[in-house]
């Protein structure tokens, strides 16, 4: 069973020690990132109780996978509880986590053999639970003021956790299209960002394909824009499969879309583009009332850094090769580099530019 430390009012101590605890709260607060976050309070709780190891674990039903770890001062190495005495903690988390009400804020304390364990649960700012856990062998030589200090500072680090989770929540709002859940043009131009930075840095590359669908006008006309709505909706699903998780799709607008396929060179670009308009192709959507219909696509697939050192240009070089895709017969993807080298969605025989 857990156990809580007594509440800070119940505590008469130093005035010092009362002010240094909110006064590293404080430090809590100013941070900007959920990152920066979490490593100011471990540090800071790591030097706070003069931990030798300390553990951190993601807690995803039944599985606990470890991602953090600190031993001794300097912060480097591997250490863990002592195998028996983690056996004995996990198993316990384990019943608590099932007794959603045993679960409590701050620092709860289980004893196990004699020997304590301090255990705060967290959840971080994508929605994953985490528990953190750590053994104190002297723990006895700590007031009752020192565990109260550490109860509060870890209460205001899931206060300020918390937060950071609704702003995660915000933000998915904003970077997202309502109508496809796809990201939105306000996350792509960071994104954007985020990779030239990054590909330039590792010296990699990366494909973005610019998709517009043909002739999406005679569905609005012919069945109205509600049906219009359904088929874009559909294809961005259409668009998601197949990809890579870190790969991402984007509606650009009305009834065109972007990928971006991380560290894939033109080949690889080509052929994904191929399959999209194979797969757009044979989609058939079927309407109320009893309706169906079926549209094509153009794509144009531009390489960073081969075909624009900076976002605009990549943009622009894929915007205006779709559009030549779509002025050479439609239903078909083409890389910017080769205007007569048209990739059909049927074609058999696609080669890499090196001709394999």
């Amino acid at each position: 069973m857990l156990n809580k430390p007594h509440l800070l009012k119940d505590i008469k101590g130093p005035q010092s020690e009362l002010e240094k605890a909110f006064a590293i709260t404080q430090q809590l607060w100013r941070e900007p990132s959920w990152e920066r976050l979490l490593k100011k309070f471990i540090l800071t709780l790591v030097d706070f109780r003069q931990l030798s190891s300390f553990n951190c674990f993601e807690y995803r039903k039944v599985n606990r996978r470890f991602v953090w770890n600190i031993s001794s001062r300097k912060y480097r190495g591997v250490s863990q509880l002592e195998a028996d005495l983690l056996g004995g903690c996990l198993s316990q988390i384990k019943l608590i986590n099932v007794n959603k009400s045993d679960i409590k804020d701050g620092i709860n304390t289980l004893t196990i053999d004699s020997q304590t364990v301090y255990i705060m649960f967290f959840v971080d700012n994508t929605g994953v639970k985490n528990i953190l856990a750590w053994q104190e062998s002297q723990a006895d030589q700590y007031s009752k003021l020192g565990v109260c200090e550490l109860d509060f500072f870890a209460r205001n680090f899931q206060y300020s956790a918390s937060w950071f989770q609704k702003i995660e929540k915000a933000q998915a709002l904003i970077h997202t299209d309502d109508l496809t859940g796809l990201y939105n043009y306000r996350y792509l131009d960071l994104c954007l960002d985020v990779e030239i930075r990054r590909a330039s840095r590792f010296s990699t590359s990366f494909c973005l394909l610019f998709i517009d669908l043909d002739d999406f006008k005679p569905i609005n006309d012919k069945f109205g824009h509600l049906a219009g709505s359904q088929v874009i909706k559909e294809i961005a699903g259409l668009l998601k499969q197949g990809l890579r998780e870190v790969d991402s799709v984007f509606r650009y607008g009305g009834d065109e879309y972007i990928v971006l396929l991380l560290e894939a060179n033109a080949h690889a670009g080509l052929m994904a583009a191929e399959r999209m308009c194979k797969s757009i192709e044979e989609k058939v959507f079927y309407f109320d009332g009893g309706g169906k219909g079926s549209v094509t696509a153009s794509i144009g697939v531009a390489v960073f850094p081969d075909h624009g050192k900076d976002k605009d240009t990549l943009l622009n070089a894929a915007d205006r090769c779709m559009y030549r895709s779509k002025k050479s017969g439609k239903n078909q993807s083409m890389l910017v580099d080769y205007p007569n080298q048209l990739i059909h969605n049927n074609s058999k025989d696609s080669k890499d530019l090196n001709g394999r």
